[in-house]
């Protein structure tokens, strides 16, 4: 909040203003030689705020004056602007799961198998809403991966 030039207090919403966010970490190592790992991350947020559109309006440049062909002439788009970050996008959450599995080839090498899920249930968390076509665009999709390592 801010106090404006009458003295009134002014609610001012910052652009990346997440008020919760929540991360919830599951690690188990177990096996001879710890030889599987699983974690599970499940992430919480509140929505960010955007500012929403109003509406639009055509701007024509005129730039040969009153002898501009304005009838003919395709103008710019305008965009009528509501208040500044009034809106508020939805709620993001998912969960991501890795398994990892040790193969040991000696006292100082390895292999290790990679599973790993992005977004397992496939949440279509808003990224940002495009605003002259007003489509929306999605982060992250259901994302499985699948690596190897070795290490000596």
């Amino acid at each position: 909040e801010y106090e404006n030039v009458q003295g009134e207090l002014v609610t001012y919403t910052p652009h990346f203003d997440r008020r919760h966010n929540i991360n919830v970490i599951f690690s188990y190592v177990t096996g001879p030689k710890k030889q599987w790992e699983f974690n599970v991350r499940w992430n919480f947020g509140t929505g960010f705020p955007f500012t929403q559109v109003q509406g639009f309006y055509e701007h024509l440049a005129l730039s040969d004056g009153v002898n501009s062909d304005y009838p003919n002439e395709n103008g710019q788009l305008g965009i009528i602007y509501g208040e500044l970050f009034g809106g508020r996008l939805p709620t993001y959450h998912r969960l991501d799961i890795d398994i990892k599995k040790n193969f040991y080839l000696g006292a100082h090498t390895k292999f290790v198998l990679d599973l790993s899920v992005i977004n397992l249930y496939n949440r279509e968390n808003i990224f940002y809403i495009d605003l002259i076509t007003n489509e929306i665009v999605y982060q992250l999709p259901f994302m499985p991966s699948l690596g190897l390592n070795f290490y000596f």
